[in-house]
């Protein structure tokens, strides 16, 4: 096999098309430079299924995740991380920036394409998304439940049993209810509604990368930063 140099105007180019396009790239010899990156010091943590970052909250400055490259050194692929969301709408294009972890904040990168199609930063009501969606890990799932204050007991009665983070559907009593009642829980038992009424973001998002299809089966991968530099290697916890 040919080896292949790239300059670091090319090796830069590349990188760009990578974020833009949430492409992936195969990694050969000669991927990082020898210096060392300002982003060492950071936490990193391989759980197998995922990948933890987290900023010490001493950290002197915070850290950009987006166009850091996670490598899967035994099958040598690697994918970059793109842009996320900050307050994540559902059902729409959302605006996407750079993702900046500030000291004490944390990041989960899970394996493959998001289920929501982008990054996102995790608020209150992110349970929602995994009523018919698998995240991993997990999304938290106690949301704020949505406050009737209308005067119908039974619509008040109804809302009290509901479950919070789920969407009412195949509910035998919903169709029993009034009008107005419906269209409450049809408007604020969703991520949406959620967000209106409790816009909290917490100190934590969720990357994924499209390249990498799996973490399961690589006992060390290694994160550089956007200039090839290296910040550490996540080895397997139960390794």
């Amino acid at each position: 096999m040919r080896r292949i140099i790239l300059t670091k105007e090319t090796w830069h180019a590349i990188r760009a098309l990578t974020i833009a396009l949430g492409v992936y790239i195969i990694v050969g010899s000669g991927i990082h430079t020898p210096e060392k990156s300002p982003l060492q010091g950071i936490s990193l943590i391989h759980h197998g299924a995922f990948l933890e970052i987290s900023v010490p909250s001493d950290f002197p400055h915070t850290a950009t995740t987006t166009g850091l490259i996670v490598v899967a050194r035994h099958t040598k692929v690697a994918s970059v991380l793109g842009k996320g969301s900050e307050h994540f709408v559902q059902g729409a294009v959302n605006s996407e920036a750079d993702v900046l972890l500030h000291p004490g904040e944390s990041a989960y990168i899970s394996a493959g394409e998001s289920p929501t199609g982008t990054s996102f930063r995790v608020n209150a009501c992110t349970g929602y998304l995994s009523q018919f969606q698998t995240f991993i890990p997990p999304l938290n799932r106690p949301c704020p439940t949505p406050l009737y204050t209308g005067g119908e007991a039974s619509c008040a009665h109804y809302v009290s049993s509901l479950s919070s983070c789920e969407i009412v559907y195949n509910d035998i009593a919903f169709p029993k209810l009034s009008k107005q009642c419906r269209a409450f829980v049809a408007s604020e038992f969703t991520y949406n509604g959620c967000t209106r009424s409790t816009p909290v973001t917490f100190y934590e998002w969720r990357l994924f990368t499209p390249g990498i299809s799996s973490f399961e089966n690589e006992p060390v991968i290694d994160l550089y930063d956007q200039s090839r530099r290296i910040i550490g290697s996540f080895q397997q916890a139960d390794r």
